[in-house]
């Protein structure tokens, strides 16, 4: 767990390469919402801790690739993992908003990886609706909206094309992490399990938007 924190506390940059590869751990108490939390003390079974951080200065398109392990958000209670994509377990993902991040929903699925995008001034706006992934998340592209946090899973859909996120003009950071919680504000990270490694694909150059 010890390089998922660090890779969690230290933002990898993104060098002046055309196209460059990241990879990364990502322990499964990695909250997606840490840095919108005013006092971790406070939250119900744990904050976690810090999400991976990624600068996106310059960048265009990202893509997800070569996603593998496997996490558990259940502690000794329950012996169940999941890969990047998530999985069902009679229950749902409905993580409410906290600060000026979304939340975010999906009816079948729980711990699946996530991220947003963030710009400089976009934490003066007040948080989006929860987009639901349950029938969007075999996306082929996805342009989200700053703040707005959105489905990564193991980066390709159901047809195992490489999907493509879309970055605007004025990105600053990509955070990657989990949106842990049946219902209600990200929590309970203290006893999740495992970690996923894969790796974050930064195009500078071809297909973006403005």
């Amino acid at each position: 767990m010890l390089l998922a924190a660090v890779l969690a506390a230290t933002p990898a940059l993104a060098q002046d390469e055309e196209i460059q590869r990241i990879p990364i751990e990502l322990s499964a108490q990695s909250n997606l919402y840490f840095h919108e939390i005013t006092d971790t003390s406070t939250v119900r079974g744990g904050a976690g801790i810090p999400p991976v951080e990624i600068d996106i200065r310059g960048v265009k398109m990202i893509s997800f690739e070569d996603a593998e392990g496997t996490v558990s958000c259940f502690g000794d209670y329950d012996s169940t993992y999941f890969g990047a994509d998530g999985g069902a377990y009679g229950q749902k993902t409905d993580v409410g908003e906290r600060g000026a991040l979304s939340g975010i929903q999906h009816k079948k699925k729980v711990m699946f990886v996530t991220g947003v995008m963030i710009s400089e001034y976009s934490r003066l706006d007040p948080p989006y609706p929860a987009d639901d992934y349950t029938e969007r998340e075999n996306y082929e592209e996805l342009y989200p909206p700053f703040n707005q946090v959105f489905f990564v899973g193991d980066g390709k859909n159901a047809k195992g094309v490489r999907q493509r996120i879309l970055v605007r003009d004025d990105a600053t950071t990509l955070y990657i992490g989990f949106a842990d919680c049946l219902q209600g504000p990200a929590s309970n990270y203290r006893d999740n399990k495992g970690t996923i490694k894969m790796t974050v694909v930064l195009y500078r150059t071809g297909k973006g938007r403005g």
